[in-house]
């Protein structure tokens, strides 16, 4: 009998060891919650930065648009590559004659 109750207690032992091993849902929920909600707040601070970049950027590109006193020119609204404007690829590299 004395082989029978040492079997008994090292399975039960082990038994004991693998649920003390096991994970608790509820603290895995509550880690996986609290990881979205700082993912959440990344984006929002994220989301934040680029508006206020882009309200900056526009505010760079049209800074006397609001009256319109100074319209952009023809160069900057056509986001076509110079060859398709008609424009000479390299006019603005070439020296000046004098």
């Amino acid at each position: 009998m004395g082989w029978f109750s040492r079997m008994k207690k090292g399975v039960k032992s082990k038994a004991n060891a693998a649920i003390d091993k096991m994970v608790d849902p509820e603290k895995e929920l509550d880690k996986a919650i609290m990881e979205l909600e700082e993912q959440r707040k990344q984006a929002i601070e994220e989301l934040i930065s680029y508006k206020a970049t882009a309200k900056q950027m526009e505010q760079d590109i049209e800074p006397g648009q609001a009256d319109g006193s100074q319209p952009l020119p023809s160069s900057a609204r056509d986001h076509r590559p110079a060859a398709e404007q008609g424009r000479h690829v390299g006019a603005d590299l070439e020296p000046d004659a004098a």
